[in-house]
């Protein structure tokens, strides 16, 4: 067994002692390992932790006898691409993943000790879904070596090279989005834990433990969709940050769930009676929509530009869905049964009484919960039906593109009634509820006025597309709703945040705490104005323009449209020379006899070339000397650097030139030379002019390498809009194709993001959690 297995392995027993250790505890009262449980829980801390580290040494050191390195890394990788690339697959990404759970355990341990019931069940369901998912790890280890697949191979062989990573990754958010939300994913496990434990004991105690962490989630959830979003709007080329691709979407229904919690948690935590199951359910099904979220990028089901491969992980992770959605769920159900019902209003109560009863807040929080539920089921259908389809179908079945229009109209009634009550809430005082009802009324009328207003390309669906076409008349109907409507609520909102903000001033203002936590809250809210306010108008109200320049045209502007032009001043096709990879020209000409028949590599710019029909006769100058390349017919121009491996010939005299070569290399893959990263760039620098006056300038790139292309466009940042150009190479005539685009307010999304994480950080800051352990309390 390999020496990362064997650690796996003592890290899989260690676990397993640990939860006999707490079953024998909770079933038979027997604390025979009780005293051991904090150094055997720091001992599978440790030992995941060597293993995580001894697989990024693998990746650091290039050692491809492992095949989950081979697949990918390779040496021209950066040490920087090198580590990041550990969870670039599945395996490494799964031991990541362990090793949050299980460092959470540990802190938890650390903070709270073994004492108290409620932890030691709270670690037995954290452990045991540590230990499944490290059955799973082990089961598809990221230390197979190549002699399991290829028994046949020497035993000292080791690959040249690893097949390299997906160009697509070679990029600095490759190394913080996918980390950051799995260490959501990790983290979210405590909270499901401490649910869990309340739902079949009714344990107290597990609301601060299940509140905090979830916030901790919830913000590395966050951090890791918007992360996920630049990646998209930077790398992909997309031209958006959201396209409701099946993996994104999967991200994103757990942070809704997860959302609905913390609403939840927020009132059970006034009143222990409030959302009694309905706070643990969301509880749990976040956790669960987490591991769904992992099935869908590991199954291979799920077609999406940045899935994973098929793989039987699939199957564990779609039991371990189905026990975290049917186990808790029959728990609430049974607890339910089990409550006494009561009338939910009085029997003497008039219409107008019930009414204002059912505009108490807290019945308010159970709208938003529904709401939440309701936005969970469209997501999941939605990136669900198709996966149905194919396994009836017995085939695969794209995402169709018009699946986009599903979600939006399906989305858009629940969130403008949850930017209503939103708004409400934020308002909402006990005192003025009929003055703050009618505030809300207003709203709501000149929201249904706004909502027949006509403005070309901003109504919820686009009329020409096939799906609108082909819905029902309510589908055409909502299609037809003006996104304008959605202007009032967002007003709506943002006035009850700046009143309470002003309110809270007045209030709170020698209370720092409180005053600080609540400014936290009402500023996730303002993200929320801003995400939402930027969203339908940077989709709807951008434009595109489609200009091909050439490099004829350089230092000339050229008219894009809407007063803008372009300016070409540079086009680069490879890194600076300085050290070209292979033999130097010079030692060869300095020897060629010795050369002669041997295979050579060799490297340079390409100063002159000639077609003879059957090859391409290529000069090269790599600042040593010149020499030539025979090659298959290729069209590279002069001034663009290659690299060519072939045989070395000696005086050879052409047929077809007639021309006698001193030294001449027959290689038939002569290609661009590779940079760092094994990749080729094409870089188009330019300067964007509006009206004549220069708004900036740049480059966008086009990258190929061994595993795929990416495009890097050149974004000028705007405080209204972004000027967002995408560069995909140039043709073979030499012409430069650009996608140039505006698009409005996307820097309103970002800047939303932004308050979201200050927000919950200031929540965090200011309202720890009241339950760790205080300094001298007793360790069992």
């Amino acid at each position: 067994m390999e020496t990362g297995d064997s650690l796996l392995f003592l890290a899989i027993v260690t676990n397993v002692i640990i939860l006999a250790g707490l079953l024998l505890k909770e079933l038979k009262n027997d604390e025979t390992f009780m005293p051991w449980m904090t150094w055997l829980l720091r001992g599978a801390t440790a030992l995941l932790t060597i293993d995580l580290l001894l697989l990024t040494s693998y990746f650091v050191n290039s050692n491809f006898r492992y095949i989950y390195v081979w697949q990918y890394s390779s040496l021209d990788l950066s040490l920087f691409y090198k580590i990041s690339a550990v969870l670039a697959g599945q395996s490494g990404t799964l031991l990541f993943w362990v090793w949050v759970i299980v460092v959470s355990a540990f802190w938890l341990s650390e903070k709270h000790g073994w004492d108290t019931p409620l932890i030691r069940r709270t670690q037995l369901v954290t452990l045991l879904v540590g230990l499944y998912l490290m059955i799973m790890t082990f089961k598809i280890s990221p230390f197979e070596t190549i002699f399991v697949s290829n028994p046949s191979l020497p035993p000292n062989f080791m690959p040249d090279d690893g097949s390299g990573l997906n160009t697509l990754l070679i990029t600095p958010w490759m190394a913080i989005h996918p980390p950051t939300l799995f260490i959501g994913y990790g983290l979210m496990t405590i909270p499901f834990a401490a649910a869990m434990v309340y739902l079949f004991t009714g344990e107290k105690g597990w609301e601060p433990i299940a509140r905090q962490w979830g916030r901790l989630t919830w913000l590395f959830l966050t951090w890791g969709i918007a992360l996920g979003g630049l990646w998209a709007y930077l790398i992909l080329g997309w031209g958006g940050f959201w396209a409701w691709d099946p993996v994104e979407t999967s991200s994103f229904i757990p942070w809704l769930v997860l959302t609905g919690f913390l609403h939840a948690i927020s009132q059970h935590r006034k009143n222990e009676m409030n959302f009694q199951l309905a706070a643990p359910l969301f509880a749990a099904f976040s956790f669960a929509t987490i591991i769904y979220a992992a099935l869908v990028t590991r199954s291979g089901l799920f077609n999406s530009v940045h899935a994973f491969g098929e793989s039987d992980t699939g199957t564990y992770l779609l039991v371990l869905t189905l026990i975290s959605v049917v186990v808790p769920t029959v728990a609430v159900v049974l607890k339910y049964l089990k409550t006494d019902q009561q009338e939910p209003h009085g029997p003497d109560m008039s219409f107008k009484e019930i009414v204002l009863d059912v505009f108490e807040k807290q019945n308010l929080f159970l709208i938003t919960l529904i709401l939440f539920g309701l936005l969970t089921l469209v997501s999941v259908w939605g990136i669900t039906f198709p996966v149905i389809q194919q396994l009836l179908a017995s085939e695969k079945v794209a995402m169709a593109p018009q699946a986009v229009d599903f979600f939006n109209v399906n989305s858009y009634p629940a969130v403008i009634v949850m930017l209503l009550v939103a708004g409400y809430c934020l308002q909402y005082t006990k005192g003025k509820k009929t003055e703050s009802l009618k505030t809300l009324g207003v709203v709501v009328v000149l929201t249904v006025l706004v909502s027949f207003y006509k403005m070309k390309n901003f109504h919820v669906l686009d009329h020409t597309t096939p799906f609108y076409q082909s819905q029902p008349p309510l589908y055409r109907f909502l299609g037809e709703i003006s996104v304008l409507s959605i202007i009032p609520p967002l007003g709506y909102m943002l006035y009850a945040i700046l009143q309470t903000f002003s309110d809270d001033v007045k209030k709170y203002h020698d209370k720092r705490r409180i005053l600080i936590r609540r400014s936290g809250m009402l500023l996730i809210h303002l993200g929320v104005v801003f995400i939402l306010f930027g969203t339908p108008i940077s989709v709807s109200f951008g434009s595109t323009a489609s200009p091909t320049l050439s490099q004829n045209q350089l230092g000339s502007q050229v008219d894009v449209g809407n007063g803008y032009s372009l300016m070409l001043n540079d086009v680069k096709t490879a890194a600076p020379v300085g050290s070209y990879p292979g033999t130097p020209i010079r030692s060869i000409l300095a020897n060629p006899q010795s050369y002669s028949g041997t295979t050579v590599e060799v490297s340079g710019k390409v100063v002159e070339k000639y077609d003879s029909g059957r090859y391409s006769y290529l000069t090269i100058d790599d600042d040593t000397g010149q020499m030539q390349i025979a090659t298959d017919p290729v069209e590279i121009n002069n001034g663009e650097e290659i690299t060519a491996t072939g045989l070395m010939m000696v005086d050879f005299v052409s047929q077809s030139t007639g021309e006698v070569y001193p030294a001449i290399l027959f290689s038939n893959d002569a290609r661009y030379l590779t940079v760092s990263g094994g990749l080729n760039t094409q870089q188009v620098y330019l300067t964007v002019f509006k009206n004549g006056r220069e708004v900036g300038d740049g480059y966008a790139e086009y990258v190929t390498g061994p595993k795929g292309s990416a495009t890097h466009p050149m974004v000028v940042r705007k405080l209204t809009k972004d000027i967002y150009i995408l560069f995909q190479g140039k043709s073979e005539s030499g012409s430069i194709p650009l996608t140039f685009k505006l698009i409005p307010m996307v820097n309103e999304v970002w800047l939303g993001i932004v308050f979201f994480s200050v927000g919950i950080s200031m929540i965090m800051v200011y309202n720890p959690n009241p339950g760790t352990r205080k300094k001298g309390h007793k360790k069992v």
